[in-house]
C-alpha cells in the first residue's frame, strides 16, 4: 500500500474536520440557529416576488417571516414583541443624519445615547425589575 493510501485512509479515520450539520462562522464561532435561512434565499425572494406582483405599490407588503435572516444579522437582532427585528446601526446614525440641518443640531443629538432599545431599561433579555 502507497503512503498516500495510508495517509488517506487516516485522515478518513480521524478527520481534523468538524462533522457537525451546523452552520458556525470562522471568524467569530457562532453557531447558528434556526432563524437563519439564507441557504434559502432565492427560494424566499421568489415567494415575495410572487406576493406582490399585480398589486399596486400602496398595497405592497412583506412580512417579516420572508426576510433573509443571515449569521451576521444574528449579532444585531432584538425581539420585538416575540418578532426578532434586525438592525443596522449604520442604518440609524444615516437615518439621524439626513434629518439634521446643521452641525450644531448633530452636536445635539450625540449628546443621547442611540440605541434600538433604551439600555438602562433593559437587560441582555428583558425589562429591568423595579
Amino acid at each position: 500500500m502507497s503512503d498516500v493510501k495510508k495517509i488517506l485512509i487516516w485522515l478518513k479515520q480521524h478527520s481534523p474536520f468538524n462533522q457537525s450539520e451546523e452552520l458556525i462562522s470562522l471568524l467569530s464561532g457562532i453557531v447558528a440557529d434556526g432563524r437563519v435561512n439564507c441557504d434559502s434565499a432565492e427560494e424566499l425572494g421568489e415567494n415575495a416576488a410572487k406576493g406582490i406582483v399585480g398589486k399596486r405599490f400602496a398595497d405592497v407588503t412583506l412580512k417579516r417571516k420572508v426576510q433573509v435572516f443571515t449569521l451576521a444579522a444574528m449579532e444585531n437582532t432584538k425581539l420585538i414583541d416575540t418578532d426578532p427585528v434586525v438592525f443596522n446601526p449604520n442604518q440609524l446614525f444615516h437615518r439621524i443624519a439626513c434629518v439634521l440641518r446643521s452641525a450644531d443640531d448633530l452636536e445635539g443629538c450625540l449628546q443621547h445615547e442611540w440605541a434600538p432599545y433604551l439600555h438602562s431599561l433593559f437587560d441582555n433579555v428583558a425589562l429591568h425589575a423595579g
